[in-house]
């Protein structure tokens, strides 16, 4: 029998016909350009990499993308429209690779979503070489108006509303930073940004304005961050 979570996410993905450009990735474009990263030549991991919408827009001449995800049904999507990158199945507790593989590793939207997070942790700092890059964006709930509404989901069971998981963890911006120094991280830059809402259009409206975020370092009440970590050693 198929495990929930994995049939929640095939579920997901069977009917995906547009794939689409999130503001996590923008926003970790962005980290990119204004930090002067060159990918090219370098080893990428995604874990979680859905449909591959990411990792197949990344262009890293002579380099190498490797997608992670659960889904089978996401999995064949990315392979599909894959270009030069490999997607695997596995869990993100599990990585099948050796130690000190990875010149980078992106992580967006996912690290509220798995079994252990701490082990997720372990084990992308593990694959990471000295000095990896770590890019990891998360449902921030600093930010108070889509608490209210995750709050309003919850209590009157409307998972709908935004979307919940069969695993769907509350994260807060400062007790994300906490955990990733603890387990081997340092904070370099971040980036807010919000996922426009796409049924309360004044949480669309107020979407608009997430610019002010870097512009006031209010990173930390965006919905979604982007955080540029750095491995230790």
């Amino acid at each position: 029998m198929k495990d929930a979570k994995i049939s929640w996410y095939d579920k997901f993905y069977q009917d995906k016909k547009i794939l689409k450009t999130y503001a996590w990735y923008t926003g970790l474009n962005e980290l990119l350009f204004r930090n002067k990263i060159d990918v090219d030549g370098k080893a990428i991991l995604e874990i979680g990499s859905g449909a591959g919408e990411y990792l197949n827009s990344l262009k890293n001449s002579d380099g190498i993308k490797v997608g992670l995800d659960i889904s089978q049904t996401a999995l064949k999507i990315a392979t599909s429209n894959s270009t030069k990158a490999r997607f695997l199945c596995s869990k993100s507790e599990t990585l099948p690779f050796p130690s000190n593989t990875f010149d980078i590793a992106i992580c967006c939207e996912v690290i509220e979503h798995v079994g252990d997070p701490q082990k997720t942790i372990e084990e992308i700092h593990r694959v990471l070489k000295p000095n990896g890059i770590l890019f990891l964006s998360f449902p921030n709930y600093y930010n108070l108006i889509y608490l209210a509404v995750r709050i309003v989901a919850t209590v009157f069971n409307k998972p709908n509303l935004i979307s919940l998981q069969i695993v769907d963890r509350y994260l807060f911006y400062f007790s994300v930073l906490k955990t990733f120094s603890k387990s081997g991280f340092c904070l370099v830059d971040k980036k807010g940004t919000c996922y426009s809402h796409q049924k309360i259009p004044l949480l669309r409206f107020f979407n608009r304005f997430e610019h002010i975020y870097d512009m006031l370092n209010l990173q930390f009440i965006s919905f979604h961050p982007v955080i540029y970590f750095k491995k230790n050693g």
